[in-house]
């Protein structure tokens, strides 16, 4: 849990679609539009998806719970039935 999706996202499928989830969240508070541009966007984006998993779990006021992350977790590292049980599992 102390990985980031940054780092996770260029070697795993679902870490890419956990940022761009992340990305686009953040980009409709700017007109629905990602610009890197404009510093206070890249910022929201690098400050979200550069946080470490357990961040984005205590951050989310259980929105994001710790299960999911652990089995994202696992399914970026290479184990889908291990991710599956634990996203799962309450």
């Amino acid at each position: 849990m102390e990985h980031s999706t940054m780092e996770l996202k260029d070697i795993s499928a679902v870490m890419m679609q956990m940022f761009k989830g992340t990305e686009a969240t953040i980009a409709k508070s700017f007109g629905g539009k990602a610009d890197y541009s404009d510093p206070t966007f890249k910022m929201m984006v690098m400050s979200g998806a550069d946080a470490p998993l357990r961040a984005a779990v205590l951050s989310s006021c259980g929105m994001f719970p710790a299960n999911l992350a652990e089995g994202m977790l696992a399914l970026a590292n290479g184990h889908p039935l291990q991710g599956i049980k634990k996203m799962v599992k309450k």
